[in-house]
């Protein structure tokens, strides 16, 4: 029986809702993050872009996306526009005056 089973589409809706609240929720947490990595990096002196770090985390969003029955295509699209904000957001710090 999957979690469906027995809701109404409005119920189910509802639920969508709560997701799409929480997948919210956790994107301004990550651009948090990433404004925060930037004044990090920027006062180190560092690049914004560390393409070793970056492959690894997407190994590691593909094997969690996995791991959890997510489609793993799917979950490399979502975050591809997620670091792409991020590094855009950690640029626009680190080049700030």
């Amino acid at each position: 029986m999957n979690e469906a089973s027995g809701r109404s589409l409005a119920e189910l809706r509802a639920a969508f809702d709560a997701v799409d609240a929480e997948i919210i929720a956790a994107i301004a947490k990550r651009q948090a993050l990433a404004d925060a990595a930037g004044r990090l990096k920027a006062t180190l002196g560092m690049a914004v872009r560390d393409e070793v770090r970056e492959v690894a985390a997407a190994a590691h969003r593909r094997a969690v996306a996995a791991d959890v029955g997510a489609d793993v295509d799917v979950v490399a699209d979502v975050f591809t526009v997620l670091v792409e904000d991020s590094r855009a957001r950690q640029q626009d710090v680190v080049d700030a005056p």
